[in-house]
């Protein structure tokens, strides 16, 4: 027969013990830290623009799928790598590299990028291709419907193009290979700010 009080140190004990099997278990069950759980980036990012839920507690690492913020395990550097826009050359470690990349990718758009008035509040995503010498081409609206937005979006990563900015480029066992690589773009507040 159960007291008819618990202790509240046994509570929070057995309440934390459940949190943490329970988030264990989701993480087993979804197959995270896995190699098959990590999908190219594009597919990834291409995903999450179909999923992407606002609100004050959005999770950066949404843009790979993850419901938590924890770093996602990137796939070995001896099979293939991502693209890694410029200036964390000094990080010592690939996976450093790699997000350093993108906090200074999300920088440079947050400081150059202007919210047109009027237009709509929607998310618009930029694919573009760093060829294997780690220059941008081609750059595209993959999706956003305000034409306002869509311009603006284009205007952006088009400074990055003409100013001829270099990432170091995707690599499949070790060679240098080309890869589309999407940009995500907020307006007004709509969906997750990245």
């Amino acid at each position: 027969m159960l007291p008819a009080t618990l202790s509240s140190r046994f509570f929070l004990t057995g309440l934390t013990l459940a949190m943490l099997l329970t988030a264990a278990s989701f993480g087993y069950r979804q197959g995270y830290g896995t190699a098959e759980a990590t999908p190219a980036a594009e597919v990834v990012v291409e995903a999450e623009a179909q999923s992407c839920d606002a609100g004050p507690g959005f999770n950066p690492m949404k843009i790979y799928g993850l419901p938590f913020a924890f770093r996602p395990k990137l796939p070995p550097k001896e099979k293939q790598t991502l693209p890694i826009y410029p200036g964390c050359e000094g990080e010592a470690d690939y996976e450093e590299r790699v997000f350093c990349g993108f906090r200074r990718l999300l920088a440079f758009i947050e400081g150059e990028q202007r919210q047109p008035p009027g237009s709509a509040a929607e998310r618009v995503f930029v694919k573009v291709m760093i060829d294997a010498h780690g220059r941008m081409q081609n750059p595209e609206v993959a999706r956003g419907t305000d034409p306002r937005n869509r311009r603006e979006a284009l205007r952006v990563v088009r400074i990055l193009v003409d100013r001829d900015v270099r990432w170091t480029p995707a690599t499949v066992e070790g060679v240098p290979r080309a890869r589309a690589f999407v940009i995500p773009f907020s307006f007004h507040g709509a969906g997750c700010s990245l």
